[in-house]
């Protein structure tokens, strides 16, 4: 097992091109104390929704394709009270190839047990990671090619030697021309994460820290863990204490990775107080590539306003609630109290500018709504 200590990793990216090993936390230990942590904070009226009917063909797995080129979508939906998937959003895609449309096809199949409330059926939410894998004329396309490798520790040398100049243009080679299966597209975000770390390109650096995150299974444990320590970083960097807190809590889905109490404590504490000491969370963000921003809420009041850009929805999905609002400046939304587990979802023009701002007190917001197992 690999222990995670609360190294802030991202501060020191700058100057880290290979991985040395770190301390971190105990699985079960680590389960516990978020039960132990949270309790104050979340509902215990509440059931999620469960599937019962998988449509897919053995889920849409492997297909035979010479190019080795595999892909990924973040996907949030919402369940009907009859158990059915609609509204389905890509919140984050792969930057290679469609596989919005399949991961669409793939959900629009199954059918759930729906979510209650104090035994009731409701409308509730989730968000799941989806991969497309491709296996080689029957056989699998796991690991990473002899050009990948060979390109990869090149530019993993330059980075470690700070020589961050000459890592540029075969850091893009490496991602042109050798970067495929979800291995290679892995290794290659984290490679990215370095470099516009170096170049202090923060919007380009916290897209690929979360690419990193989302692949962080096809990484050796180390580097998920690092990985996770940089998005939660991030997240608390750019003002969004509940999206780390999340992130913190997937931690403890890393395999061979444990976070014990005392670890895991000494890096939820710093968060909830980062929101409790600050009278309104104030975030400036972008659209990513997919026209989406999905946020946590920690706070019961939101307002919106876009600088820049067309916005195409704005809407409240929690666990429990699905509630559309005008994709428009949002003024003051109270959230209701009995919404368990929100996010606001917006999607626009990639690259639309919002100002977003959380007042009042702090909501239930720990929870397990992003499905990591491997969907693809």
């Amino acid at each position: 097992m690999v222990k995670v200590n609360t190294m802030l990793l991202f501060k020191v990216m700058v100057v880290v091109g290979s991985l040395s090993a770190g301390p971190i936390i105990a699985k079960e230990a680590s389960k516990q104390t978020g039960k132990q942590i949270s309790k104050a904070l979340v509902k215990d009226d509440f059931v999620a929704a469960t599937p019962i009917k998988n449509s897919n063909r053995s889920i849409p797995r492997e297909r035979n394709r010479s190019d080795r080129l595999e892909g990924w979508a973040m996907l949030s939906y919402i369940i009907d009270t009859d158990g059915l998937v609609k509204e389905v959003v890509a919140v984050d895609v792969s930057s290679k190839g469609d596989y919005v449309t399949p991961s669409l096809k793939h959900l629009r199949s199954l059918r759930f047990t729906p979510a209650t409330r104090q035994g009731k059926p409701v409308v509730s939410t989730r968000t799941q990671f989806i991969s497309h894998k491709v296996t080689l004329y029957g056989s699998n396309n796991e690991g990473i090619s002899p050009s990948f490798s060979k390109r990869y520790n090149a530019v993993d040398k330059l980075l470690g030697q700070q020589q961050f100049a000459e890592a540029k243009a075969p850091l893009a080679e490496l991602q042109d021309t050798n970067t495929y299966n979800l291995t290679e597209q892995a290794l290659s975000a984290w490679l990215h994460s370095i470099y516009y770390a170096s170049q202090n390109d923060w919007p380009a650096y916290g897209q690929s820290v979360k690419n990193a995150t989302y692949l962080r299974a096809y990484m050796p444990t180390k580097m998920a863990i690092r990985t996770s320590q940089n998005l939660l970083e991030w997240h608390k960097f750019k003002n969004q204490p509940a999206d780390a807190i999340r992130t913190l809590y997937r931690m403890t889905d890393i395999d061979n990775a444990e976070i014990d109490q005392q670890t895991h404590q000494a890096m939820l504490l710093p968060l909830l107080q980062q929101i409790d000491e600050q009278p309104e969370i104030k975030i400036n963000t972008t659209l990513n590539q997919a026209g989406a921003w999905l946020h946590m809420m920690s706070r019961s009041v939101f307002s919106l306003d876009f600088n820049q850009g067309e916005l195409q929805k704005v809407e409240l999905r929690c666990d429990d609630h699905w509630q559309p609002l005008v994709a428009a400046k949002v003024d003051k939304f109270i959230i209701p109290q009995s919404d368990y587990s929100c996010s606001v979802l917006v999607t626009g023009r990639p690259g639309a500018e919002i100002t977003f701002v959380e007042q009042g007190e702090r909501r239930a917001f720990i929870d397990a709504k992003i499905d990591w197992r491997d969907k693809s």
